[in-house]
């Protein structure tokens, strides 16, 4: 995500797509230095997107202190991401674009929060599908309530929590008008937890049941391998098909598509920020929402291993996602 995810898109619509690429496409951005521990992926970077070889860090606290960067973007995996957000926070940082999951514990993730708020830095996560323009739409579609209230969320894929669950938790908040968690109820598959550290070993797959304090539920099921979600209204249902591809309007008389402009969402999310930065305050994003959908996770995992609903706010166990294994090496070309 962080330079080449762009070449294993195949979705024109959907570019740019990587961190580097949507700052290069942002007219308000100029992308000014990088940083990796594997010199040789930073070289490739590098002479992609024209970053100076005397700007190209395997110290990104250098890197941070040395150009001063406005925006700083941690495409990081979670077990890394609170270390480096929290130092850009503190050390200059007006922005930060984090990608998903945000923490590696809710521990973590408070302690991002406070260092965010106490230095007044603008925060977004990388759940792309906040900033896309066809959710946008969905979301607006149910706010104005001519389907009438909405009553049931339903998302069909939700797959492990910190990969894809961490999206759907996002979506699910996005298009409830970020009501806030009363609960959660949830069972989780290939749970390799080393109880006594208080680990996970792999990221695991779960569905269960949200409640929402407006009085909704939200159902996060694993029953299909296509990407779908469902708002459940009083007079209708509107539908995300198609990985958000298209939106679909049922009600008791007609069913229509809802006409939507697909454009880049990364690039979405990083006007948002740069919008964030010239006025003080979050606008799609934020680190509150970010926040309240790294709490889902938690709250799952922590349903899942005390076999009971969880009530929010809740008192965290102590869990860690900490895993072991290589990076997988990105591809360069198309």
């Amino acid at each position: 995500m962080g330079a080449f995810i762009d070449n294993e898109s195949s979705n024109p619509k959907l570019s740019p797509y990587s961190h580097a690429a949507g700052y290069i496409k942002c007219e308000r951005t100029d992308l000014i230095a990088c940083s990796d521990i594997r010199t040789d992926v930073m070289k490739i970077a590098g002479d992609t997107y024209n970053i100076q070889e005397k700007n190209q860090y395997t110290d990104y606290k250098k890197m941070i202190l040395e150009t001063k960067p406005d925006i700083v973007s941690v495409a990081t995996q979670p077990e890394q991401r609170a270390e480096v957000v929290i130092f850009a926070a503190n050390n200059g940082a007006k922005a930060i674009y984090a990608e998903k999951a945000m923490s590696a514990s809710i521990e973590d993730c408070y302690e991002m929060y406070d260092a965010c708020i106490k230095n007044n830095v603008s925060f977004n996560l990388g759940t792309n599908r906040r900033y896309d323009s066809g959710f946008n739409s969905m979301t607006n579609l149910i706010k104005e309530e001519s389907l009438g209230k909405l009553k049931t969320l339903v998302a069909y894929c939700t797959g492990s929590l910190f990969n894809m669950g961490s999206h759907n938790f996002d979506l699910l908040l996005k298009l409830n008008s970020e009501s806030k968690v009363t609960s959660v109820t949830a069972n989780l598959g290939e749970f390799i937890w080393d109880s006594e550290l208080k680990e996970l070993k792999s990221d695991p797959i779960g569905q269960g049941v949200i409640e929402f304090e407006n009085g909704v539920k939200a159902y996060a099921f694993n029953i299909s391998n296509k990407t779908k979600w469902d708002a459940i209204c009083e007079n209708g249902v509107v539908s995300a098909i198609d990985n958000g591809g298209n939106f679909i309007v049922h009600t008791k008389n007609k069913k229509y598509e809802l006409d939507v402009e697909k454009k880049s969402s990364t690039l979405s999310l990083i006007y948002d920020l740069v919008r964030s930065i010239d006025d003080s305050r979050p606008h799609l994003g934020g680190i509150k929402v970010a926040v309240a959908s790294t709490e889902i996770i938690f709250g799952f995992i922590q349903s899942h291993i005390t076999h009971s609903q969880v009530t929010f706010p809740y008192k965290p166990l102590g869990i860690n996602l900490n895993r072991n294994f290589a990076p997988r090496m990105p591809k360069y070309n198309k």
